[in-house]
């Protein structure tokens, strides 16, 4: 909807600026279309919102709090109360980096079309549809917290249960995509030029339009797995085990977008010319950072519960249906940091013009 609202306001400058041409009439004609290309540096910054998800409240029949995943939060928690984990090695949550941001736009390249019909002897206004190929690229720091996380997993399930309780084995896995795919954006600006009858026209611009995501961000998915089997029993043992799918990814959302900048055009004789042109894109700060969790519940019919002292809550591994794990919760898609302030993306574009 606010793209047709930008297209229609720049529509009406065209359709407006037809009483007006005669008064100033030029060599290289009223119309002129450009095609160019150039390179992008974008600028974010940092600031922003972060949380996790509330922590469940208990469940019956068992009294235990469910949890989304083991990796961050509740889950982590929980797991780190126990001695036997905490003296191995606990897991590394992952609260910290998942209420950050996560990636960083790249420099890229920009092409680009622009119509423009001279309004008088100096204004002229324009319609602009770039498409820029910078990509989103994970961060360093979070791609470590990432491996930290993966790494520490393993250890606190195999040590959370007492050898002479349970038998545990534990993997966990770290697949990371890069970003892919860019933005379109579509401006309507006004061309102001500046010192008329040179050689050289320098110009300043000004204008609004919407930016379009296309492709997808960076993510990361870390899967694990273990397999609880208790030990000293008469009969033989079943194992139990579940699988633990954390996604993190990061995303820009669509938005409006105003743009500033200035050039100079340089004509080359009868209707052609060049250009050179600098602008700055402005957008309210739309990356974010969510989450998706995915546990799966153990594939036998079997439960394992664990506890301690101290009043935190049991820890239950079930493929009972009356009898939930505390690893259940499924989160389809939330936002755990959302950044504020502005981004910018500073353009340098050259360009062939020609009038008609």
């Amino acid at each position: 909807m606010r793209t047709v609202r930008v297209l229609g306001l720049s529509a009406a400058v065209f359709l407006l600026s037809n009483g007006r041409l005669d008064a100033q009439p030029t060599s290289r004609g009223v119309w002129q279309v450009e095609v160019y290309g150039g390179a992008v540096d974008p600028s974010t910054p940092a600031s922003g919102t972060g949380m996790l998800p509330p922590n469940q409240p208990l469940a019956s029949p068992n009294n235990i709090r469910p949890v989304p995943s083991w990796y961050f939060g509740d889950g982590a928690f929980q797991i780190n109360q126990f001695s036997t984990v905490r003296r191995n090695g606990p897991i590394a949550p992952l609260d910290s980096t998942l209420q950050r941001l996560i990636s960083t736009p790249q420099s890229g390249g920009v092409v680009g079309a622009r119509i423009s019909r001279r309004i008088n002897g100096r204004i002229a206004a324009e319609l602009s549809v770039d498409y820029v190929s910078g990509r989103l690229e994970l961060a360093d720091d979070a791609r470590a917290a990432f491996e930290t996380a993966r790494g520490s997993f393993v250890t606190a399930l195999v040590a959370l249960f007492p050898p002479f309780f349970a038998s545990t084995t534990a993997s966990s896995t770290l697949e990371v995509a890069e970003g892919d795919g860019g933005r379109l954006i579509t401006t309507g600006t006004v061309r102001v030029d500046m010192l008329r009858g040179r050689r050289w026209t320098p110009y300043a611009t000004a204008g609004l339009g919407r930016s379009s995501v296309r492709g997808e961000g960076p993510r990361a998915v870390l899967t694990g797995t273990y397999e609880i089997t208790l030990t000293g029993l008469p009969v033989p043992p079943q194992p139990v085990d579940q699988t633990d799918i954390l996604t993190v990814s990061s995303a820009i959302e669509s938005g409006m977008v105003w743009v500033y900048g200035a050039g100079v055009t340089v004509p080359l004789g009868g209707k052609w010319g060049v250009r050179v042109d600098i602008r700055d894109h402005v957008q309210r700060n739309t990356l974010t950072t969510r989450i998706e969790t995915a546990p799966m519940p153990p594939t036998t019919l079997r439960f394992v519960s664990i506890s301690q002292f101290g009043g935190n809550p049991s820890l239950m591994f079930s493929g009972l249906s009356g009898l939930p794990s505390t690893l259940s919760v499924a989160l389809p898609d939330f936002v755990s940091f959302r950044g504020s302030g502005t981004t910018h993306q500073l353009r340098v574009s050259a360009g062939a013009t020609w009038g008609f």
